[in-house]
């Protein structure tokens, strides 16, 4: 018994400052990488604006997709619900999107 249990003491010790290192270094939780691979613009017209009011140029755009891609730099997967993005100009919402539910490995 005493020999049991010296031999998996002696394993079991040295390697608990493995274990913290590897949780602190290798399994930290980082954040996803975004990028923007394409937009896709149904309607885009710009015109001169006028000098008084400070509108140099006017712009008038409907969007219609963009092609997002995340990568996951961590070692474990992680999900994500349906969510809603909305685009504000000034103080006013100009447009609604959603996503679906999925998951990026």
């Amino acid at each position: 018994m005493w020999c049991c249990g010296c031999c998996g003491t002696t394993i079991v010790c040295p390697s608990r400052p493995h274990l913290l290192i590897l949780s602190l270094i290798v399994l930290r939780v980082k954040d996803p990488m975004p990028r923007v691979n394409g937009i896709s613009l149904l309607h885009f017209n710009a015109a001169p604006g006028d000098f008084a009011s400070g509108n140099l140029v006017l712009l008038n755009a409907t969007l219609l997709l963009v092609y997002l891609s995340l990568k996951n730099p961590n070692v474990v997967a992680f999900g994500f619900r349906r969510n809603t993005t909305n685009f504000y100009y000034g103080m006013e919402t100009v447009g609604v999107a959603h996503t679906l539910t999925g998951e990026v490995g």
